[in-house]
């Protein structure tokens, strides 16, 4: 009796021991949260900054492309207006570039009394006694700086009140014989559209102010004016460019490059801090509680001794710690059962694998969504010396008077970048693509002098299903600079697109010198040191990421006589779209 009422007394001390240890543990752990959640919290507020700072600046470049593009437009058009001989040339040319100028609702030639001299604004009819133009700002006009005038409405034609901007400048035409004032009016919403797109968040929003603290436009204007809503921009306007936290919101301020307007984010801390902040107390409580749960079995495991369940437990730690991905976690066989701890702690094990295996799937769909940002934003990198060749042939062409293949250039150019950008859509139809294609080709034979034929030959059963934007570009161009650059005769090139073994076809094939079998390997691989081939690189990619390394693109040639560079996807709908997005979102 003696022995083993020791033996009793060392079984409690041992508990008492690890009690003690376990509160212990609790205690470290609490506090090493609480210093974890503080610098959590300022490493989040430190992102949330950058991240509105990052909208803010970048709201701010793609405002400033618009209205460079606006004063580009208007330089142009006082050098075309230089070289007219007559009104009726000068009359003939505004209407033609508010045709093509979808943004522009009016370009105007004033006299220095504010007569109206010519008026482009397809076929809108001037009022008749017009006793103030709002749109006639004459110290505009005498800056000589292409200056832009504040928000108004314009008030020049009958039953229409736009929104607009002008822009104005003065000039000496020889056929009026007299200094002139030229003007443009274009619509906000089409300069400032970009705007609405802006969120940060699920209530973050942006605006646009000028130096005054005054709006100039705000995707709320409408609850602003009817006073449901307020924006304090008065109180910003005398802040320098920078991140500024007040109370539960973060304000991002940008001023936009030689430009009076002001760019302002908006975004709330409770939707980027403290719900991260929730996630992770729930996170730590769950730890917690696991130790808790740990701790427990581990004093049923030693006051009990029993071995075989913490073995086979052991045994299944290391075997997921080797495996992760594969590891299928047992529950105990019944011989093994009959101790509540053990068995929790083996469902609580269960249960964590499972978690982590959700967290690395997680991880790896976070780090797909990363690569399919970083292609996209690859896609968006317009290159210069395409444009700018593009514009250049525009521009002879216009000097020789060739408006008709000038105007069918242009709107091939338009229609180019307009299924490029795709309203941010990855996927689009493949009979988008084919007009992409077909756009690019029209661009190009313009500027090579029809030194190349083209053909298309594409199934129309095909049409419907989707493919990656801007698929059949990058070939084309392969094609031509690679290919039919080194030709001597006329080239050729057809696109071909087909359904086969389940399976999506397109094909872009030229008669041109031809590759080498190294050559093909290495533009596949992408160990290229020089620029050939990093579209057709960038396409496979593309195609992998979003379809499977089964799919991609496949190269034939054969030296002199050409190359067919053919990409296989699989039939994807616009609902199994809609599916694969889902199933990538974090």
């Amino acid at each position: 009796m003696k022995r083993e009422s020791k033996n009793s007394g060392g079984v409690s001390l041992f508990i008492f021991l690890l009690i003690t240890l376990s509160s212990v543990v609790i205690i470290i752990t609490a506090s090493s949260s609480i210093i974890l959640m503080t610098i959590y919290r300022s490493s989040l507020e430190q992102t949330a900054k950058f991240n509105s700072q990052q909208v803010a600046g970048q709201t701010a470049h793609t405002i400033d492309i618009y209205l460079q593009q606006m004063k580009d437009d208007m330089k142009l058009l006082e050098k075309e207006l230089e070289n007219c001989r007559s009104r009726n040339e000068v009359n003939e040319y505004i209407h033609y570039m508010i045709k093509i100028q979808s943004a522009t609702v009016s370009i105007v030639i004033y006299a220095e009394d504010g007569r109206i001299l010519e008026c482009g604004a397809d076929n809108k009819a001037l009022k008749g006694n017009l006793s103030y133009n709002t749109s006639f700002v004459p110290e505009l006009f005498e800056r000589n700086s292409y200056e832009f005038s504040k928000p108004h409405v314009q008030n020049m034609f009958r039953g229409l009140y736009p929104w607009v901007i002008t822009m104005g400048n003065r000039l000496r035409l020889s056929i009026y014989g007299q200094r002139v004032y030229l003007s443009m009016d274009a619509r906000i919403y089409s300069i400032l559209s970009y705007v609405d797109s802006v969120s940060i968040g699920q209530h973050g929003y942006c605006y646009v102010m000028d130096n005054s603290g005054a709006l100039v436009y705000h995707p709320q204007q409408l609850l602003i004016n009817t006073g449901l809503k307020t924006e304090d921009s008065e109180s910003i306007a005398p802040l320098n460019d920078g991140v500024y936290i007040n109370g539960e919101r973060i304000m991002s301020v940008k001023t936009i490059e030689n430009n009076p307007w002001r760019v302002v984010t908006v975004s709330y801390t409770d939707e980027v801090i403290k719900e991260k902040i929730n996630v992770m107390l729930s996170g730590i409580l769950i730890i917690t509680l696991l130790c808790l749960l740990l701790s427990m079995g581990v004093i049923t495991i030693f006051t009990r001794i029993v071995t075989n369940p913490v073995q086979t437990l052991v045994n299944a730690m290391g075997e997921f710690e080797r495996s992760a991905q594969s590891f299928q976690y047992k529950q105990m066989h019944k011989g093994m059962r009959g101790i509540r701890e053990i068995e929790r702690l083996s469902a609580s094990f269960g249960h964590m694998a499972q978690q982590i295996k959700n967290l690395i799937e997680r991880v790896k769909n976070e780090e797909k969504t990363l690569r399919k940002a970083e292609l996209r934003a690859l896609e968006t990198q317009i290159n210069p010396h395409f444009l700018y060749n593009t514009l250049d042939s525009i521009e002879w062409m216009c000097e020789r008077g060739e408006m008709q293949s000038a105007v069918m250039m242009v709107g091939a150019l338009a229609k180019l970048f307009r299924i490029s950008i795709s309203k941010g859509a990855e996927l689009i139809p493949i009979e988008k693509e084919l007009q992409h294609a077909e756009n690019y080709l029209v661009i190009q034979n313009f500027r090579y002098k029809d030194s190349f034929t083209y053909k298309f030959d594409v199934d129309p059963n095909i049409l419907p299903y989707l493919c990656n934007k801007i698929t059949l570009q990058p070939l084309i161009e392969n094609a031509l600079i690679h290919g039919l650059g080194e030709l001597c005769d006329d080239g050729e090139i057809l696109v071909t697109g087909k359904e086969s073994g389940g399976n999506i076809v397109l094909a872009v094939r030229d008669n041109g010198v031809g590759m080498s079998k190294e050559l093909r390997e290495v533009i596949l691989s992408g160990s290229s040191d020089h620029n050939t081939g990093i579209g057709i690189k960038n396409v496979n990619d593309r195609t992998h990421i979003y379809f499977g390394e089964q799919y991609g693109i496949d190269i034939e040639s054969e030296l002199d006589v050409g190359v067919t560079v053919t990409v296989t996807i699989p039939k994807v709908t616009e609902k199994d779209y809609k599916k694969m997005d889902m199933s990538t979102t974090p």
